[in-house]
């Protein structure tokens, strides 16, 4: 009996994952790329004292640092790990987000997640697949 039950949740599943494999394709690129950006993130501090790293964006970097010290110290806000790291793109796009309307009309498209309800948007880290969608 429960070899039954157990070939019948397989079952289940395996319709799931072809119903939503689409979504689920999406998903995993989705975490790919945020996994990437989390990954190679370096502190803020590396980049400072980085001397191929641009000064002009150095200066930006020591004014958000400085914008968040004052956040911490005057506003007090909680102190945590925002805005310690940096991802750094090397001026290239990482993101492209997809919108749409219904045809003839200004009302917003809304793409529907499961689990996480509708979006007006689609990201992607892929722009081939921006443009496909």
């Amino acid at each position: 009996m429960l070899k039954k039950i157990s070939w019948g949740i397989l079952l289940i599943l395996i319709a799931l994952c072809l119903y939503y494999w689409n979504w689920l394709a999406y998903g995993y690129f989705q975490a790919k790329g945020q996994l990437k950006v989390i990954t190679e993130s370096r502190p803020i501090e590396d980049f400072l004292q980085d001397p191929d790293f641009p000064d002009s964006l150095k200066q930006k970097l020591k004014l958000t640092m400085a914008v968040r010290g004052f956040a911490v110290d005057s506003l007090g806000l909680n102190k945590s790990d925002n805005y310690t790291e940096l991802y750094d793109q090397k001026g290239k796009t990482l993101l492209w987000n997809v919108s749409a309307s219904e045809p003839y009309a200004l009302k917003a498209y809304t793409w529907q997640y499961p689990f996480l309800g509708e979006m007006p948007y689609k990201g992607f880290f892929d722009l081939e697949k921006a443009k496909k969608e």
